[in-house]
């Protein structure tokens, strides 16, 4: 929900086709647990070093990649690996693709988000939450423990400042998320007191208040019909905040080419994403995702490994573009202050709230990526 709106937009696992579970929330600790874990003694692991030099071929007909490793371990001598595919998946700041010369486009929100782990004074019942500010979304995140959550606060750099372990922050948070669905303000100023109303001819007074109605009712009836269906469901109160505060700056970016002869970019390296959504480690699965079908497809043809790279990039560059609009779109939107907009954006929540297939749409976007067919 928005502040200052009176529209709410709320999603559940029948909006979904698949199981019973809209989404879930994972420490990043345990995917790298768990992933380290599987690649021990299934792979060739080299610890304690760093790429310093990729070479790539012209073509995938013309050898092999080769990476120059260096170790700062006991071994410190360089190493040189020769291999069919490269996999560039080190993180927005990646070595792999700065050293092959892919550039990146990045947006800069001139936001920040600050986050922490926080105990609660009830249960979060495994719901997630998000307000809408004038200054960026603040979301309150369940964790597999029923009384703690995570929070993410998207804002302005000088608001990260004021609040980062100020010792008001818990109070704050509170304040932010506690407040519900609110009357927007009037699209037309209807009141008495007014000097442009009071100079407005009877007709047209009567003609702009029987107007102000109708806007009213567009508000407050689907608002209302929705929230008696559903509840509005306040978020539950922080007790205490019981993690250190993290802060980080948010943009939105994306490579120009996803692969090149024996490379493939995937993750973080390849795109990022505004958090508003939970979408940066959707995209960095389905990545992983599309690069095993392509690469099975030329396995099972009895072909290279790196044949059917184009296929990656066609499919990746086109979704994720398509993501990224979407989100740099709504968190456009989201920033517009001016009254015609909040109304616009009141109705828009209420029509996605009231018309089911438009909801579930949204739904089935943000959990399997947006359709590109």
């Amino acid at each position: 929900w928005e502040a200052g709106h009176p529209a709410s937009l709320l999603f559940n696992d029948k909006d979904i086709q698949e199981g019973d579970t809209l989404g879930a929330v994972v420490e990043d600790e345990v995917i790298v647990r768990t992933l380290w874990a599987r690649v021990q003694g299934n792979c060739k692991l080299f610890t304690d070093s760093s790429v310093s030099n990729v070479t790539l071929p012209r073509d995938v007909s013309s050898g092999l990649a080769r990476v120059q490793l260096e170790s700062s371990g006991k071994d410190a001598s360089p190493k040189e690996i020769e291999t069919k595919l490269l996999i560039g998946a080190d993180g927005s700041n990646s070595i792999v693709r700065r050293l092959v010369g892919i550039p990146k486009t990045t947006l800069e929100y001139d936001q920040h988000a600050l986050t922490f782990t926080v105990k609660l004074k009830g249960t979060h019942h495994k719901r997630a939450y998000q307000r809408f500010l004038s200054t960026g979304p603040i979301a309150l995140l369940p964790t597999f423990l029923p009384d703690h959550s995570i929070v993410v606060w998207s804002t302005t750099p000088a608001m990260v400042q004021e609040w980062k372990k100020n010792p008001n922050l818990m109070n704050h948070i509170n304040s932010l998320l506690q407040d519900g669905p609110e009357r927007v303000e009037s699209l037309m100023n209807t009141s008495s007191s007014s000097s442009s109303w009071a100079e407005l001819p009877v007709p047209l007074q009567d003609l702009v208040y029987g107007v102000e109605k109708i806007v009213d009712l567009a508000h407050y009836g689907p608002a209302m019909l929705a929230q008696e269906q559903t509840g509005f469901l306040a978020p539950p109160l922080v007790d205490s905040i019981v993690s250190s505060q993290f802060t980080f700056p948010l943009s939105c970016a994306q490579v120009s080419a996803y692969t090149l002869p024996r490379l493939a970019l995937a993750g973080d390296s390849a795109h990022s994403v505004h958090p508003m959504a939970g979408q940066g480690l959707n995209l960095g699965l389905q990545d992983a995702a599309n690069l095993v079908d392509v690469l099975v497809k030329a396995h099972e043809a009895g072909m290279d490994l790196a044949m059917f790279l184009n296929e990656y990039e066609t499919s990746r560059k086109l979704q994720v573009s398509l993501t990224l609009a979407g989100i740099h779109a709504l968190q456009r939107v989201f920033g517009l202050q001016s009254m015609p907009f909040k109304h616009l954006k009141s109705f828009g929540m209420n029509l996605l709230q009231n018309v089911g297939p438009l909801r579930k749409q949204l739904a089935q976007a943000a959990c399997n990526g947006v359709p590109t067919i």
